[in-house]
């Protein structure tokens, strides 16, 4: 049966129940504690299947529960949402008749059917209020709908989106150095012959792409034209480089590379190796960065209003104490906008330790901005935002997120959001052995409850790990 709470339905066969339940002279409190349903329900139901009996010409009032199962059963075909198409029966004939061909005299000709989007443009054109798109008309017409028309009587039937294999993830070299052990030279941008590699492929179904090489200090391009995106076809163009250059001034020239975690760069072992024997260069992976999964516990609305004022990239902390909200004006029925508020509670106001490899990122970034800056003749100040949006503003919400669906897409994960990097930072956290005190003040919560409420399924893991070394000891004392 049943329990008390919620919205509950009788079977038939607790109305047969209940029907001997009446007929025994329960009564409806009685019915209810038995049966495990509300009160309310027992009169309901009683309501519903009401009906007159005659008996030695005396009428009695009493309950079926064929009538109230009847009853039940019709009231459920007037479930689900009413047809957009309504109550307009000109327009459903006027289109069905379209679709058919029908002519003024009554007779169809298959040669002047319309299409069922022709046939709603028709029905816009003679007048008519009611409208329902494309989709929905080729679904009524699936679904049997209208009375004479079906789907083979069509001049023209819905395509069917042919379906595509999934993107193979790409997966990182297991020996690829990340971009945190990258020499501060090139990651100041010091020394010349550092430089960076990515792959411009061309159109769908073509083979060609376009890979070019910049220099990260001297900002030189070279690109050659690839007859396809396989890796051998990468190596091939440094080893005629090497080759035309000369062992000595190559390694002059390319002192290390920079890539992504394309599949066409992930030889690494290959690549790396010189025709004259040893290794030509180093190869350093941006898949590995440590400012994408988790390395920042901060929530969305935190890390927008960031400006460089709040980052010590020398104590390796970052200040929080404002967020971005987005504002609706109802009024004026104008865009939402982005604005930025200073944050209430006393334990969102605090100051993040973030590790080296973040650092290292940062001052990149840092000096990228810098320099795109100068570039546009303007004065560099450290009230500018880390995160900006084009015009330098801040990025929306619903932008940020949107650029993140796209990212994650890309790396073959499925479902996440923003939030969901901040879990994995925490959960990161728990498996190395991070005190929880300290997790509870990086993420910004009010206490360690709610930090302990969050994740007590990491913290059952780990109990259960550290007490099983407890069975090593025991084999030492037996």
């Amino acid at each position: 049966m049943a329990g008390k709470k919620g919205q509950h339905y009788l079977t038939e066969d607790e109305r047969y129940i209940m029907e001997g339940m009446l007929l025994a002279g329960a009564g409806p409190t009685e019915i209810a504690r038995k049966m495990g349903i509300c009160r309310q329900t027992v009169y309901n139901e009683m309501k519903r299947g009401l009906y007159v009996h005659t008996c030695d010409l005396q009428d009695q009032i009493r309950y079926s529960a064929d009538k109230a199962q009847q009853i039940h059963e019709y009231n459920q075909t007037a479930k689900g949402r009413p047809l957009k198409i309504g109550n307009d029966h000109a327009y459903a004939d006027f289109l069905e008749k379209k679709m058919l061909g029908v002519q003024p005299n009554g007779k169809r000709d298959r040669r002047k059917r319309f299409s069922p989007s022709a046939a709603l443009a028709a029905a816009r054109a003679e007048g008519f209020t009611t409208s329902v798109c494309p989709s929905t008309l080729y679904s009524y017409i699936d679904k049997r709908v209208f009375l004479h028309i079906t789907n083979k009587d069509l001049i023209e039937k819905g395509r069917t989106r042919q379906k595509t294999a999934k993107p193979e993830r790409r997966t990182v070299h297991p020996a690829l150095p990340s971009i945190v052990n990258r020499p501060e030279a090139a990651n100041r941008r010091e020394e010349l012959g550092h430089k960076e590699i990515d792959l411009v492929v061309g159109c769908a179904n073509t083979k060609a792409a376009t890979l070019t090489i910049t220099d990260r200090k001297g900002r030189e391009e070279m690109a050659f034209l690839l007859p396809d995106k396989r890796a051998a076809s990468v190596r091939a163009v440094f080893d005629r480089l090497e080759r035309k250059l000369g062992k000595r001034k190559f390694r002059e020239a390319f002192r290390s590379i920079t890539t992504d975690n394309g599949p066409e760069f992930l030889e690494y072992d290959l690549l790396t190796q010189s025709i004259y024997g040893g290794k030509r260069f180093e190869v350093y992976g941006l898949s590995d960065c440590p400012f994408s999964i988790y390395n920042l516990p901060l929530r969305m609305g935190e890390g927008i209003p960031l400006t460089w004022e709040d980052i010590d990239l020398e104590k390796r902390t970052i200040r929080v104490n404002k967020k971005a909200i987005v504002c609706h004006d109802y009024t004026s029925h104008s865009a939402p906008q982005v604005v930025q508020d200073f944050c209430k509670t006393k334990s969102s106001k605090r100051r993040v330790i973030i590790t080296p490899g973040l650092v290292g990122v940062l001052r990149e970034h840092k000096a990228e901005m810098m320099k795109r800056v100068e570039q546009s003749g303007e004065e560099w100040s450290e009230s500018r935002l880390v995160f900006p949006n084009t015009r330098g503003n801040m990025v929306h919400n619903r932008n940020l997120q949107h650029s993140l669906y796209r990212i994650f897409a890309k790396a073959g994960i499925e479902g996440a959001t923003m939030h969901t990097l901040r879990h994995t930072y925490a959960t990161r956290c728990f498996e190395a052995g991070v005190d929880i005190k300290a997790i509870s003040e990086q993420l910004g919560h009010a206490n360690v409850k709610t930090t302990y409420n969050i994740y007590v399924h990491l913290l059952e893991d780990t109990k259960e790990k550290e007490i099983d070394k407890l069975e090593g000891i025991d084999r030492l004392l037996a």
